[in-house]
């Protein structure tokens, strides 16, 4: 008798809390709907959506977690949180380009359940979506051999899409650790305080992978190269970059790091920056 008493006060403090988690969830709710009104995105026609923003409320609270709760719950918690809010702000849909099964696992895990998504059957036609307005966001593969999308992003006057985030931001359970993805928007890019920036450089057929290489690891931009496309005919090579910190196309240090090959640089583009992915020891 005393056992069930003992569990019955348990359970009761079990609803207690999940009352107050719901009136907090209620008033933080209240609290974005203030903040969209303030805004105005919605009569702008501008997405509330702030990847930046919402890398550091997740750094924060996974610092904050430390080891007392699982980060990559944590996340998904709050992620969850993140696209009732922006849903309530504007509307979106997310236009999802066919590829490995786990990616659209990672939309899912990243927009919430509810969020609309339009099947694409390539980059190029997710990018169609996005400019037709039937889609907001687009959440492409890592580019592949025959994969262009990233040098027309590069080349397209004026620039629209950029490239907002890679995921997922957390790994998650269950999904190759090499699947990750692109999500391309027309949003301003904004630091989150732990970066990392894609460049597209377009270089002389002379100038090596490794040369390149050199020149953006001496000052601590640790590239990483995600693509490579050759253009025989102009006698060029295109290169899609990873890199340290936030950066746009007139980054002295990007320009620096170059300075040395500057007679054998054609272009260089910046299509995107976005917040540094969770590793497995943020937090400890």
């Amino acid at each position: 008798m005393e056992e069930t008493t003992r569990l019955a006060g348990l359970r009761a403090k079990i609803d207690e809390i999940d009352d107050r988690l719901l009136d907090l969830m209620v008033a933080r709710m209240e609290t974005v709907a203030r903040i969209a009104a303030h805004k105005g995105d919605r009569e702008k026609n501008r997405l509330a959506l702030r990847p930046a923003r919402e890398a550091a409320i997740l750094r924060r609270l996974v610092g904050r977690a430390g080891e007392r709760f699982p980060h990559d719950t944590l996340v998904r918690l709050w992620r969850e949180l993140f696209a009732a809010a922006t849903r309530l702000q504007t509307p979106f849909s997310l236009a999802l380009c066919h590829g490995p099964e786990d990616l659209r696992l990672v939309a899912r895990d990243h927009f919430g359940a509810v969020t609309p998504v339009l099947d694409a059957t390539s980059p190029a036609h997710a990018l169609r979506l996005l400019d037709e307005g039937r889609a907001q966001l687009a959440l492409l593969p890592l580019p592949g051999p025959e994969d262009r999308w990233w040098i027309d992003l590069a080349a397209a006057e004026p620039e629209r899409f950029r490239v907002l985030a890679r995921l997922p931001f957390v790994r998650l359970a269950g999904v190759a650790a090499d699947s990750s993805a692109l999500l391309v928007g027309d949003l301003p890019l904004q630091a989150s305080g732990e970066d990392r920036s894609l460049l597209v450089l377009r270089t002389r057929e002379d100038l090596s992978r490794s040369r390149l290489r050199a020149l953006l690891k001496e000052p601590g931009l640790d590239p990483i190269w995600l693509a490579v496309a050759y253009e025989r005919e102009q006698g060029a090579t295109v290169h899609l970059v990873e890199i340290a910190g936030f950066h746009d196309r007139h980054s002295g240090a990007v320009h620096g790091a170059l300075a040395g090959s500057r007679e054998q640089l054609i272009g260089l583009s910046v299509i995107g920056a976005y917040p540094r992915p969770l590793a497995a020891d943020d937090g400890d």
